[in-house]
């Protein structure tokens, strides 16, 4: 037997040797532990074969197993060199990185008739330019819903964007995140506020939205219904060889991440929601014009409108009406989750500023007719005071509340059917916000502040 045998024998003993679950755990996993069964086993039978293999190699040395073990060490050296890559890559290459609300990276791609979107997210898991999470210079802090992240608009149309343009020395994070409400914002808040140290914090409410949102939360309290979580389930194989890959490849494969079309996930949350209306509720969707039950089935018009418009028709009018005992308790709820994130503002001597962001139809009669067609309520809407429930919410707070308006333009601010501001009406609220803040004692004390 040949010294070139012997050493190959030797080195994939060796390499089967260090090949166990407890150390790969420690060198390669996300949390330095294998929980997963399956990987657990794997890595034990790859261990006990390449150490097998070794000792054949080893002792009997003929053509054959040299062949092979020469292919495994080859496999196993290709693989130990690609995790090295990675964690070199990872240590030294990539920006540190947090999943505060989206993968970190990831990009999600949206078609609809009146918009296409293309949304990046950064390194620390939120809508914006990379950035570190210990502060350069003076940092505001943005908590919303979709009418914070911007969507519909390209990032430098958005409205926080355009107010950035405006304070270059300030560095914004925006952490809005469609669908969230103010228990949201208290969620985000608890993980984002201690580790960003943000200087000031706004949080933006959606009139009309975020009360309702609220609203339909405490209903659902009060139903003893529970929650659907991810455990409850099928996971995918795309999603379970992830999971996989990370594991082995915990840099790489959040630096690459699979491009999401939101287009395809509201198409299966429509079909979804098709399949459970009632016979009354298939009825009032059949009457909606084509038009909008085309673009509802093709993933071009959110579920959510749809799915309000068939069980909460009279949502804009209702969450509105302080004489209702629904409406109260959602505004008793918010002034809950607003004083929740001025405590943690206040540990880190942070300032906070409420944001009461204009919302259709109230004020704005043009947008009646397609809520209408949607098959919403809305007749009256636009003489309603909607910042009503935002200013109970905040009265006993001694926090400052800017309600900028989006008169001034006879240009449409919002999409026809999507809802949400386009590039006018982002740039109008930017205009009319940076002059509200001009005025308030709040913001001109942080800009004067000497935090840096």
């Amino acid at each position: 037997m040949s010294s070139g045998q012997k050493v190959l024998g030797f080195l994939l003993i060796v390499a089967g040797s260090v090949s166990n679950p407890w150390v790969l755990a420690k060198l390669f996993s996300n949390d330095g532990q294998i929980t997963t069964t399956a990987v657990f086993v794997g890595v034990v039978l790859v261990e006990i074969a390449i150490a097998l293999i070794g000792v054949s190699v080893w002792r009997i040395g003929n053509r054959p197993i040299v062949n092979v073990g020469l292919l495994l060490f080859s496999g196993w050296l290709t693989i130990a060199f690609s995790i090295g890559a990675d964690r070199l890559y990872g240590r030294y290459l990539m920006p540190e990185t947090a999943d505060l609300l989206f993968p970190a990276f990831s990009v999600a791609n949206h078609n609809t008739s009146e918009f296409e979107l293309t949304v990046r997210i950064n390194n620390l898991g939120f809508r914006g330019p990379n950035t570190s999470i210990e502060k350069q210079r003076k940092r505001v802090l943005l908590l919303g819903d979709s009418f914070s992240f911007g969507w519909g608009v390209e990032l430098e149309n958005t409205w926080i964007h355009l107010l950035s343009q405006k304070y270059p020395d300030i560095e914004f994070l925006n952490l809005g995140q469609g669908g969230n409400h103010p228990g949201d914002y208290v969620r985000i808040a608890k993980r984002a506020i201690p580790l960003l140290n943000p200087d000031l914090v706004f949080i933006s409410i959606l009139q009309g939205n975020d009360n309702n949102q609220l609203m339909r939360v405490i209903e659902f309290e009060k139903s003893g219904k529970i929650i659907e979580t991810d455990s409850n389930q099928v996971e995918s194989k795309h999603a379970k060889l992830q999971r996989y890959l990370r594991i082995i490849f915990p840099n790489l494969t959040k630096r690459f991440f699979r491009i999401a079309n939101i287009q395809q996930r509201w198409k299966t949350d429509a079909t979804k929601l098709l399949f459970e209306l009632s016979k009354e509720q298939n009825a009032k969707y059949e009457s909606l014009e084509l038009d909008i039950r085309t673009a509802f089935e093709n993933g071009q018009l959110n579920p959510s409108l749809i799915h309000e418009s068939l069980n909460h028709p009279k949502m804009f009018l209702e969450s509105v009406d302080t004489s209702n005992a629904l409406c109260k308790n959602g505004i008793t709820r918010m002034h809950d989750h607003l004083k929740e994130v001025k405590e943690l503002c206040n540990q880190i001597g942070s300032d906070l500023i409420i944001l009461d962001l204009p919302n259709r139809p109230y004020g704005f009669p043009n947008t009646l007719k397609a809520l209408d067609a949607l098959g919403y309520f809305v007749k009256g809407c636009d003489t309603l005071n909607a910042s009503l429930p935002t200013q109970l919410a905040v009265s006993d707070l001694n926090n400052p509340l800017i309600s900028p308006s989006l008169f001034g333009t006879d240009e449409p601010l919002y999409y026809q059917y999507d809802g949400h501001w386009n590039a006018e009406g982002n740039r109008i609220f930017a205009q009319e916000l940076n002059k509200s803040l001009e005025q308030d004692s709040t913001w001109k004390h942080f800009l004067t502040s000497s935090s840096f």
